[in-house]
């Protein structure tokens, strides 16, 4: 839980127009130094007079208990900082996203994303380009974001500054070293030489013609041939320096201000776009979200905002607040300028990856589809505490995590009682049960051994007619459903997709008002409810409690047989939708199957490969590639996912932590 330092004031605060407000994001491979340099970033603009240490556990970005007892990131923060451009002597405005470097929290990287204008991408010198390294530089691409590197702990004697070159050239990122190192590890520049020119000639038509005929090119012409190709993603500045010892820090914020950019989403133009749902202890469920609209955001707007990724419903109470964030501290605010970061507290019909904008704006025909989706789990444990009567704080507690973090996901059995949370990896479920324990205060959990999840495959077409009741506060509800069931020809994983309103289908009230189907669950605002529902039920099958895949889904009937659909509360439609699906599955005939899984294994000292590959022999894994990349060994293949956290385990014995294993879903 998020522990914020609130105002009671509202300060004075220095107001910036949308033309110098920046939003960067830092990302990089696991102990790379992102949190150090966001430190050092603060310390080194003035913003903080003394810099914060990751191992004493004074950052500022890393607040959650567990953050600094383990010295790692596991939730992205947003603080700010100041600089006066020395060119134009105009002041911009930093707000710095620290993010996660370990693959389990990959979705606090992803949804941060959207909101950013550039990335600043830390390398650690000592191995340049490492396995998630790749993978969030793959999601910046795929969201058309500029990168710049700061290669990180050149002070080291390890450090390698030809190798993290070389790397990103691999990796297709055209990178332009803008200093040089000397053989006692001085930082040299290196902006004018005639390497650099040449490589930005190839971008640049201008810049080429006058490197033909021999001109001579000013500094500032250099820069803006930089940041132009820069913008467009077709070069990777790279400076170098050490933000523990300081190194470089300097040179570092004047070419992030040399190389700044305005992105302007065109999809999301208008709006305000929700990247974060997470719980402060004292204003409890808060949203943060950037600014998209062409002006600033008034906390009287607040009152008439809608959500229009949802069936444009009001997301305002009567108590609705607007603040400014910078790390821990909240400040009340009466307006955000357009483009920056700002927190709703007190709102309703709102979720991580919503769009909201003013019922006054301008209307628009562009769509705000939610398009965040987090991951399939990939592995889950079952939970149980031992006190009797605590099973529904450890549920309460759940619900407010997996809302934080839609990575994870939780599904209580009602044959067994059983409590299965899902998760990413075995240190995304270890750090949620921790959290559990401190920041909801659920004692004495005791968690069975995590488990990697196989999947549950319906064999049998299913034609599901039932009439499913429940009974509330006293009062019975029966709604009718006709299910179909269709078992793929190829097995996909499911999704919403696979969730078909058929048109010829109908939903029915119990004054025998009949409508499409699709039309009905719109007009009573439970669509959403239905599709998490489906959701929620094919995270335990029927056999084994495992995820269900390789199915169609279709909704041919929804029926009220008692009462007013607008009378039914959500969560009593979307328990009803649970038990049907549940149901129906009972009848597929699911049988268990074992997924395959893709790895991609990086092994930073070669020492260790021979090892390693008799590691991955003894677990009939396929080897499909093997590729020396300097000193570090890259290993793909194929690996079955009950021999994935045994190899994960036996993999930093063998190799003294000396490499990484990443695994994503292939198929079965």
């Amino acid at each position: 839980m998020l522990r914020f330092r609130v105002f009671s004031k509202f300060p004075v605060a220095k107001r910036f127009h949308a033309d110098f407000i920046r939003n960067i994001a830092v990302i990089a491979h696991i102990d790379a130094g992102k949190t150090t340099t966001t430190e050092a970033l603060l310390h080194n603009s003035g913003k903080k007079s003394i810099k914060g240490s990751v191992d004493d556990g004074t950052t500022t970005t890393d607040y959650l208990v567990q953050e600094r007892e383990r010295g790692v990131t596991i939730q992205s923060a947003v603080v700010s900082f100041e600089n006066k451009n020395p060119e134009t002597g105009l002041v911009n405005k930093y707000n710095i996203f620290d993010t996660p470097g370990h693959a389990d929290f990959i979705y606090e990287v992803e949804r941060v994303l959207p909101v950013i204008d550039s990335a600043l991408l830390i390398l650690d010198s000592c191995r340049g380009v490492e396995t998630q390294t790749k993978a969030v530089l793959r999601l910046a691409r795929k969201h058309n974001i500029p990168i710049m590197v700061f290669a990180n702990k050149i002070d080291k004697f390890n450090s390698n500054p030809s190798y993290s070159l070389e790397s990103l050239e691999k990796f297709g990122m055209n990178p332009i070293s803008l200093q040089i190192i000397d053989e006692n590890k001085n930082i040299e520049d290196n902006l004018e030489s005639d390497d650099v020119i040449e490589r930005i000639s190839n971008c640049d038509d201008l810049i080429c013609e006058k490197y033909l005929n021999g001109e001579i090119f000013s500094r500032s012409e250099i820069l803006d041939a930089i940041r132009a190709a820069h913008g467009r993603c077709e070069v990777t500045p790279v400076i170098f320096g050490s933000s523990k010892n300081n190194l470089g820090l300097k040179e570092l914020i004047e070419y992030l201000g040399a190389f700044d950019h305005r992105c302007e989403k065109e999809d999301f133009m208008g709006s305000s776009f929700v990247f974060k749902i997470t719980n402060d202890r004292r204003l409890g469920e808060i949203a943060m979200l950037r600014n998209f609209g062409d002006n600033s955001l008034s906390l009287k707007s607040t009152k008439s905002l809608l959500n229009l990724s949802s069936e444009n419903n009001s997301i305002a109470t009567k108590k609705t607040k607007l603040f400014s964030v910078d790390g821990a501290a909240f400040e009340p605010a009466n307006d955000i300028q357009a483009d920056d970061i700002f927190v709703l507290s007190n709102f309703e019909n709102l979720k991580t990856g919503d769009f909201v904008r003013n019922k006054k704006a301008k209307p628009s025909d562009r769509k705000f589809a939610n398009f965040l989706k987090a991951r399939q789990a990939s592995c889950s444990v079952v939970l149980e505490v031992e006190k009797q009567g605590k099973e529904q704080q450890l549920l309460a507690g759940l619900e407010v995590l997996c809302k934080e973090d839609p990575s994870l996901s939780f599904m209580e059995s009602e044959e067994t009682g059983e409590i299965i949370l899902r998760g990413m990896g075995p240190f995304h479920l270890e750090i949620a049960i921790s959290r559990l324990e401190t920041e909801h205060r659920v004692k004495d959990i005791y968690q069975y051994p995590v488990r990697v999840d196989y999947r549950e495959v319906p064999q049998s077409y299913v034609l599901y007619v039932a009439s499913v009741t429940d009974n509330h506060l006293g009062r019975d509800t029966a709604i009718n459903f006709e299910l179909e069931l269709v078992p793929q020809d190829v097995v996909t994983e499911f999704s919403m997709k696979n969730i078909i309103f058929e048109s010829n289908s109908v939903g029915q009230d119990i004054d025998g008002k009949i409508s499409n189907i699709e039309n009905f669950a719109k007009e009573f605002k439970i669509r959403k409810l239905i599709e998490e529902g489906v959701i929620m039920a094919v995270m335990a099958g029927p056999v084994e409690k495992n995820p269900v895949i390789g199915f169609d889904l279709r909704i041919k009937r929804i029926e009220s047989q008692n009462c007013f659909f607008k009378q039914i509360k959500g969560f009593i439609v979307q328990k009803m939708i649970i038990r049907a699906i549940q149901e129906a599955l009972k009848r597929a005939n699911c049988v268990v199957k074992e997924p395959r899984m893709k790895f991609q294994l990086s092994l930073y000292s070669i020492e260790h490969r021979g090892k390693v590959m008799e590691l991955l022999a003894e677990n009939d894994c396929e080897i499909l590639s093997e590729d020396p990349e300097g000193e570090m060994w890259s290993i793909s293949g194929l690996l079955n996912v009950s021999q994935e956290l045994k190899i994960q385990k036996r993999l930093l014995a063998v190799t003294r932590g000396n490499a990484y294993l990443e695994t994503s879903y292939y198929g079965l």
